[in-house]
């Protein structure tokens, strides 16, 4: 066995050491993403129910030009990293701009608020379960490990989203490259450990340089906003966190993000030249409202007559840091901070989009199509194991080597018929002479070779023939 083979082993050791930690009766922690009612730490059911305790929350499955008159807050979280979510994007806000410039309103529009898709709090809780656990212990040492493999997983997370409203979520620039410090080697593009004994984490992770993480921010409000700084927003909501756990920022991109990107020598249709013709009137620019380490974490985009809010990290809004009363009062101040309809002194008016920024009857196709049941998490994956265990079955029913017996005539059913069944049983579900040595050697007491003599010449016999030859034992 090579030197590669050996660590190849090792690591499945690995693998197997940590899914029988994860599996063996209730995991540890769930880490589903995303999926609400299974308790998960990167689950938003706090979340949800503090939106709906903070503000005047009504829930739907698409977007609507009533929503912009009616609300203060329209929010939509992406859960999945789905940019198909925003395509249609562009199209809607450029229909809609258009109507209201002809119908000249100049009432102040609801704002949209979207929170991209983040990292998980992952790392995070595994590394507190590891320093809740005794040191030199084996539980100990697998917290560690999945600590670390965790943290290399993020580094190897997909790409960001493509631009939205010529706004591109980006990485780190410490998120270039997996660290150094991380106890792996790469070999096969299989992670490896570097020692035979696994270092303590408090070896290696203390000197990990991660992201921006828990690093404290600043709010610069736009001029509409209705919260006009932070100390009025710990005043209002009560205490907000002096630090923000962010992965992600956001960056000016030449790229509005709808249609094809293409060459300027591509010739592009009609209706694609009339969208992006809009995009370039109604986009007036980006502006930084929250910073973190300098960089944009929530920027707007004044588009036409509505305020795009961006936040290119959702972290901080999963289960495990919204147990902390400051992360819900942050929630809340956020909620605020992008509406800019004026004031009425009732509750701020939220829609919370659960499905993709589309109107209703893009929507309604879409679900009339089988696909849409495909591309709906997780439902998509739960028919797709159904169709598959149905096609497994199917095709366990039909022989695979010969064709299906013709239906015979009910005959005496005596002993002989019973015995030519069998026989014709054994022919079709194994190697056709083979499959008949015990038969011969229970009836004569005599090896196949002597019923069958051809079968040491690799000469094939038709079915009516073995079955005559298997007819003269029991005669």
């Amino acid at each position: 066995m090579n030197n590669l083979a050996r660590k190849s082993l090792r690591v499945l050791a690995l693998a197997s050491v940590l899914l029988v930690a994860i599996s063996c009766g209730e995991p540890v922690v769930i880490e589903v993403y995303g999926l609400d009612g299974v308790e998960s730490i990167n689950g938003f059911d706090l979340f949800e129910k503090t939106v709906g305790r903070q503000v005047n929350l009504q829930r739907k499955g698409f977007l609507e030009e009533s929503f912009f008159e009616e609300q203060n807050v329209i929010l939509y979280l992406d859960r999945y990293g789905r940019p198909a979510a925003f395509e249609r994007l562009v199209p809607l806000l450029n229909e809609l701009n258009n109507r209201w410039t002809d119908e000249e309103s100049s009432d102040q529009r609801a704002s949209l608020l979207i929170l991209l898709k983040d990292t998980d709090a992952s790392v995070e809780a595994w590394r507190r379960i590891a320093l809740d656990m005794p040191e030199e212990t084996e539980a100990r040492k697998v917290a560690e490990q999945i600590t670390a493999i965790e943290i290399l997983r993020t580094y190897k997370d997909r790409d960001p989203h493509p631009p939205i409203l010529g706004m591109a979520q980006t990485r780190s620039d410490r998120e270039a490259k997996v660290p150094p410090e991380l106890p792996f080697q790469f070999e096969g593009g299989l992670p490896i450990l570097k020692d035979s004994e696994w270092p303590p984490l408090k070896k290696w992770f203390p000197s990990l340089r991660l992201a921006e993480q828990n690093t404290t921010w600043s709010y610069y409000p736009h001029w509409r906003s209705a919260v006009s700084d932070k100390e009025e927003g710990n005043e209002q909501f009560g205490q907000l966190p002096r630090t923000l756990p962010i992965r992600r920022f956001m960056q000016a991109s030449d790229y509005s993000g709808y249609g094809p990107k293409g060459t300027p020598e591509d010739e592009l249709d009609e209706e694609l030249v009339d969208e992006l013709e809009d995009y370039a009137i109604f986009n007036n620019g980006h502006r930084t409202i929250i910073s973190v380490a300098g960089r944009p974490l929530l920027i707007r985009v004044q588009y036409g007559q509505v305020p795009v809010y961006i936040m290119a990290g959702s972290e901080l809004f999963l289960n495990w840091h919204m147990s902390r009363s400051e992360n819900v009062s942050f929630l809340t101040f956020l909620l605020h901070a992008v509406s800019e309809r004026p004031s009425t002194g009732e509750p701020l008016k939220v829609t919370y989009i659960e499905r993709g920024l589309v109107n209703a009857g893009q929507r309604a196709t879409e679900e009339r199509s089988l696909l849409f049941l495909f591309a709906e998490e997780p439902w998509g994956l739960i028919l797709m194991q159904f169709i598959l265990v149905l096609i497994i079955f199917i095709w366990s029913r039909f022989p695979h080597e010969r064709t299906p017996l013709q239906p015979q005539e009910s005959g005496t059913r005596n002993f002989k018929e019973h015995f030519e069944a069998l026989g014709s049983r054994m022919v079709r579900s194994r190697d056709r002479m083979h499959g008949l040595a015990p038969l011969t050697r229970w009836k004569k007491k005599q090896g196949i070779d002597t019923v069958f003599p051809e079968i040491n010449a690799n000469t094939k016999l038709d079915e009516q023939t073995i079955l005559r030859r298997i007819r003269k034992l029991w005669e």
